[in-house]
C-alpha cells in the first residue's frame, strides 16, 4: 500500500499487522505457537465465579484474565488513555523540533546569512487527531471537561471494587475532582516551586500539550490513589499472577505516571513529581511539604521506621522502572528543599549579607531538619526494598551511596555473588581503564563553535601514509575517517594499548588483538535465549498449574512468554514472606538444571550445542520465507 507523507499520525501511528495470516502464509513463525492452549472454563467453575463477588476468593480462582465484564471495560479505557497521552507526548516534541528550527532560523538571519526557508513541522492540523474516546483530547484543560472525564471512568471502578452503597458515583467524584482542581490549581499558580514573586502566577509549561500531560497525569493520579484505597479483584490478583499486569487498569495508569513524571520534572513541578513517585512506588503519601520553611514533612500515621507496601503495589511496575522512580523520589526531594531554603533564604537575609554556599552543608546531612526527614525516608525505602528485592542491584547500590552507608547484603547479592568484599565503606567501583585520546571538535574546529548535545568524535590512532595514493589522498581519507567513543576504545583494546599494566608492558592482557562488539550486549543475550529457549518451552508444558500457564502464553503469536520480563523479589502477603511467582520462580529446576550442565561442557561441547540450538530453531520454519 501507499504511505501519506507528512508528518500526519496516519503513517506513524495506524500500523495494522495480522499475525494469524502472516502464519498461515508461512510468511512469520512464531515459536510460542506449539505451547499455547486455550482458556476454558469448566461449567462448574463458571457457576462457581457468578456467585463470587469478593475480590480474594475470585483472585484465588486464576481463571482467564478478566473475572468479570467491568474489569474488562477498565482495561479498554487504561489502552485508550495510554494510547492518547502517547500521541500528546509525539505532538510535544514534534512541536519542540518546531521550536528549534525557528530558534535556528532566527538566529541565521540575525547573523546575516541570508533568508532562512520556513520550518517544515506543523503541528496545528494534528490537534484535532488528539481524542479521547468520544471527546476532544484537551478537554482535560477545562474544569467540566475533566469532570465528565473521572465520572465516566469511575463508574466501572466502583462497580469492580465494590464498594458500599453510601460510596454513590456522584460523591466519589466530588471528591476526587476536588483533590484534582486542588492539584491543578497548585500546578498553575507554581505555589510550592516559585522562587520569586514575579513568577508566582507562571505555571512554567511552554505549551498547551505540556499542560494537556500535566493534566492527565494529575486525573491518572487521583485515580489510581482511589483504586489502591478500594483494590478490585483484578489488582489484588497480580500478586499470583504478576505477568499480567499489562492487563490491569492500575498498571497501566501506573505505567501513565511514569511516562509523565519527566515532564513536571522538567518544568520545575518536583512536588507534584514526589506525590506521583510516592503513589505508583508505596501506594502511599508517607511524606510531604509544609511548615515554616516548606521543608520535608514525614507523615507519622504511615509508621515510616516500619514501612509497609501492599503486595499487588509492588507487582505494579517492573523492578528496573521500580529502582529508576526511587531514585527519582529522592532527587526530586532534594530540589524541593533546596528551592525551599533558598526561598527561605532570600526572604529573611539582605542580598548583601547572602551566605555562600558550603561544601560542608549537604542536603542530605544529619544536622538539618529537612534533611533529617529526607534521610529517614530514604533510610525506610532502602530497608524495605533489602528485604523484599524489588528493585535491581545498581539502584540497591546507589540508593546506599546516597545514604552513605554500608551496601546492604540483599538476595539477590548473595546469590549472583556480586562483590563478596569485607570493606568497612560497604561501596564497589568497577575497574576502569584511561587512555588520551584526540577529539575531533564539531563545526569550524574552535571550541566556541562545540554545541551540546552534539556526539564526541576522535581522531583514530592507527591512521598513517603508507605511500598508498600520495600525501594528498590520505589527508582527505584522514578527514573523513572518525571513531566514536565506542569505537576507539575497541581500536584501544584491539592494537593492546589497554588495558594497563601495572608491572610489565608484555604480561598477558596487554597483547592485544581484543575482538568487541558494540550492541549493548545484544550478542550475548541472543545467544543465550537461543541455547535456553528450547529447554524452558520444555518445561512450559509440563507446569503444574495449567491455569497459569494459559495465561502466560495467551496467543499463539507471542514472541516471549508473558513473565519474562517478572524479575525476581519478595512480597509479603498474609504475614508470610515469599518469592513471586516470575519468569525464574517458575521454572527455577529447569534453569538450574540447564545451567550446571552449561558449566560441565567444555569449548567443543558448547560450539555442539550452540548448533544443535540453531539448527532446531531452522527446522522449526516452513521454508526460507519465515527464516
Amino acid at each position: 500500500g501507499e504511505s501519506s507523507g507528512g508528518v500526519g499520525y496516519a503513517s506513524s501511528w495506524h500500523v495494522v499487522s495480522y499475525p494469524g495470516l502472516s502464519s498461515r502464509l508461512g510468511l512469520e513463525h512464531y515459536g510460542m505457537s506449539r505451547c499455547y492452549s486455550p482458556i476454558l472454563v469448566p461449567t462448574e467453575k463458571k457457576e462457581e465465579m457468578d456467585t463470587m463477588t469478593t475480590s480474594g476468593t475470585v483472585a484465588a480462582l486464576n481463571i482467564g484474565v478478566f473475572s468479570r465484564y467491568c474489569e474488562f471495560r477498565l482495561w479498554e479505557l487504561g489502552a485508550e488513555l495510554r494510547s492518547f497521552v502517547d500521541r500528546v507526548a509525539e505532538m510535544h516534541e514534534l512541536e519542540k523540533i518546531g521550536r528549534r528550527q525557528r530558534e535556528r532560523e532566527r538566529a541565521k538571519r540575525q547573523s546575516g546569512e541570508g533568508m532562512a526557508r520556513e520550518s517544515s513541522v506543523d503541528v496545528g492540523e494534528n490537534r484535532a487527531s488528539v481524542r479521547l474516546l468520544s471527546w476532544d483530547g484537551f478537554v482535560f484543560l477545562t474544569e467540566e471537561g475533566r469532570r465528565d472525564i473521572v465520572r465516566s471512568i469511575l463508574l466501572p471502578c466502583i462497580n469492580e471494587s465494590g464498594l458500599p452503597t453510601q460510596a454513590t458515583l456522584d460523591s466519589v467524584t466530588t471528591d476526587i475532582c476536588l483533590q484534582i482542581e486542588s492539584d491543578i490549581l497548585s500546578l498553575s499558580n507554581n505555589l510550592v516551586d516559585a522562587t520569586c514573586e514575579e513568577d508566582a502566577n507562571a505555571d512554567g509549561f511552554l505549551s498547551d500539550t505540556e499542560r494537556l500531560i500535566a493534566a492527565t497525569a494529575v486525573v491518572c493520579h487521583r485515580i489510581l490513589k482511589f483504586r489502591i484505597e478500594h483494590p478490585g479483584p483484578m489488582l489484588a490478583s497480580l500478586v499470583g499472577r504478576p505477568w499480567l499486569r499489562h492487563m490491569c487498569f492500575d498498571a497501566v495508569l501506573t505505567y501513565i505516571l511514569w511516562d509523565c513524571v519527566q515532564h513536571l520534572e522538567r518544568r520545575g513541578h518536583h512536588s507534584m513529581a514526589v506525590s506521583i513517585l510516592q503513589t505508583i512506588l508505596l501506594g502511599q503519601d508517607v511524606c510531604g511539604f509544609g511548615g515554616e520553611d516548606g521543608g520535608l514533612v514525614v507523615n507519622l500515621h504511615c509508621q515510616i521506621h516500619a514501612l509497609k507496601v501492599k503486595p499487588f503495589v509492588l507487582c505494579l511496575l517492573p523492578r528496573r522502572n521500580r529502582g529508576k522512580a526511587c531514585e527519582r523520589l529522592l532527587i526530586d526531594i532534594a530540589h524541593v528543599e533546596r528551592r525551599s531554603r533558598k526561598k527561605a533564604n532570600q526572604q529573611t537575609r539582605p542580598k548583601k549579607r547572602a551566605r555562600k554556599k558550603s561544601r560542608n552543608d549537604p542536603i542530605n546531612s544529619k544536622g538539618d531538619t529537612n534533611s533529617s526527614a529526607l534521610w529517614t525516608l530514604s533510610e525506610a525505602i532502602l530497608r524495605n526494598v533489602q528485604v523484599s528485592g524489588s528493585i535491581p542491584f545498581c539502584s540497591l547500590r546507589n540508593l546506599a551511596r546516597r545514604l552513605k552507608v554500608r551496601l546492604p547484603q540483599s538476595h539477590e547479592r548473595s546469590v549472583l555473588e556480586i562483590w563478596p568484599s569485607t570493606n568497612d565503606d560497604g561501596d564497589w567501583s568497577p575497574k576502569t581503564d584511561c587512555t588520551v585520546a584526540n577529539a575531533i571538535l564539531p563545526g569550524d574546529g574552535s571550541s566556541d563553535s562545540a554545541t551540546v548535545g552534539k556526539r564526541c568524535a576522535f581522531v583514530g590512532w592507527e591512521m598513517q601514509d603508507n605511500g598508498e595514493g600520495g600525501g594528498d589522498a590520505t589527508v582527505m581519507e584522514a578527514k573523513r575517517r572518525s571513531l566514536n567513543v565506542e569505537e576507539l576504545a575497541m581500536e584501544e583494546y584491539h592494537f593492546g594499548r589497554l588495558p594497563l599494566s601495572c608491572n610489565d608492558a608484555d604480561q598477558e592482557g596487554n597483547g592485544g588483538r581484543w575482538v568487541g562488539w558494540h550492541n549493548e550486549g545484544g550478542h550475548v543475550r541472543a545467544l543465550f535465549r537461543i541455547l535456553c529457549m528450547h529447554h524452558l518451552l520444555q518445561d512450559e508444558s509440563q507446569d503444574k498449574m495449567e491455569d497459569e500457564q494459559a495465561t502466560v502464553i495467551l496467543t499463539p503469536y507471542q514472541n516471549s512468554p508473558h513473565d519474562l520480563h517478572v524479575g525476581y523479589f519478595k512480597i509479603d502477603d498474609r504475614h508470610s514472606v515469599s518469592p513471586v511467582r516470575g519468569f525464574f520462580e517458575r521454572r527455577r529446576k529447569v534453569i538450574e538444571s540447564f545451567l550446571l550442565d552449561l558449566t560441565r561442557l567444555d569449548e567443543c561441547g558448547i560450539s555442539e550445542l550452540v548448533y544443535e540450538a540453531i539448527k532446531k530453531r531452522w527446522d522449526r520454519h516452513a521454508d526460507d520465507r519465515s527464516r
